[in-house]
């Protein structure tokens, strides 16, 4: 059965408190601190450190191809998974592409990723997701995001989860959107995004696939799920009628900030690094609509918990001294 072989991530060491970027803006500090990259970081080097990651102990050359997904590509015009095939060791007839243009876009990739090894195109497709999103200088955003890698290791062999099915839910609503010319990204109503996107498409997708897969909220350990704020956590766990609690997987608020793209696959990653087998997991993205899939642990997931630093980068960090600093490096 295909499904992930293996895991990475990366977060980058910087950190700064919520509460200098609050006393910058005079707003209410949301708790907590967000991950920054270095000067010298972008979502190209993150997505090469989230891969090494990933394919620790795994030989490169046995990869058939490469997917990268973002949003804050540093290029416009430039291949950038071809640079990360590159920096990987990957063979030079290895498939290569950047998916990008929505927050899905991870989980889209990962969707092309699973189509091809089904398809027998490919028997092993790393997937690499990066963020590394600007906000406007004293909006919210500023708090709520956070930079940060995932990747995962699509094949049919030796999987630590298989991959039980995917929802797809499509939804063209007037949500975060950044033209070529446009330095932030934009917004016209946070609530109503909120309202009408992510508590409307993020459930629908997660519900249709529950039905596909013929499983109840009881049957899943937990749900990985994207989420624009702490708050519309709460919200999906009610509107779903999940234990917040136990089921829904810690979001990596108040330690890293919400990642965009590679988000709920960091949530994904978090969760398995504490699976047990035969445990289910739902993971659901957002953006322009919403993409589900359901993993299934086997028993190789506990013996892959030592090989990678995961989420394990959270714990090693340097503070940004004050919001001063924050916007030199950002």
């Amino acid at each position: 059965m295909i499904g992930i072989l293996s895991y990475g991530a990366y977060i980058p060491m910087w950190r700064i408190d919520r509460g200098e970027i609050a006393n910058a803006s005079g707003a209410p500090s949301m708790g907590g601190e967000r991950a920054v990259t270095s000067w010298d970081e972008d979502s190209l080097t993150m997505a090469v450190e989230a891969g090494l990651d990933c394919l620790s102990g795994i030989d490169p050359k046995g990869i058939d191809g490469l997917y990268f997904a973002t949003t804050s590509s540093p290029l416009k015009e430039k291949q950038v998974a071809s640079m990360i095939a590159s920096a990987l060791d990957l063979r030079k007839d290895a498939y290569t592409s950047d998916i990008t243009g929505s927050l899905r876009a991870g989980t889209s990739a990962l969707k092309a990723a699973f189509d091809a090894v089904k398809a027998g195109s490919a028997r092993k497709v790393l997937v690499t997701v990066a963020d590394c999103k600007s906000a406007t200088p004293s909006s919210e955003f500023e708090q709520i995001y956070g930079d940060g890698a995932a990747a995962l290791l699509i094949g049919e062999d030796g999987s630590i989860a298989n991959i039980e099915d995917f929802s797809t839910f499509s939804d063209a609503i007037p949500g975060p959107w950044q033209r070529e010319e446009d330095r932030y990204p934009k917004m016209s109503d946070a609530k109503l995004e909120r309202m009408y996107g992510v508590l409307r498409d993020v459930p629908e997708a997660v519900r249709n696939l529950m039905r596909r897969c013929q499983v109840e909220a009881k049957d899943i350990s937990k749900f990985a799920l994207y989420a624009s704020d702490p708050r519309s956590y709460r919200d999906l766990a009610r509107t779903l009628k999940i234990d917040a609690k136990t089921q829904l997987q810690d979001p990596l608020f108040t330690t890293v900030g919400i990642t965009g793209g590679p988000h709920c696959l960091l949530l994904l990653i978090s969760a398995l690094e504490a699976a047990k087998p035969d445990e289910r997991i739902i993971c659901s993205s957002y953006g322009e609509g919403s993409d589900a899939f359901l993993v299934k642990t086997t028993d190789k997931v506990e013996q892959e918990k030592e090989k990678h630093r995961g989420t394990r980068y959270i714990s090693s960090k340097r503070m940004i001294p004050s919001y001063g600093r924050f916007a030199a490096i950002s």
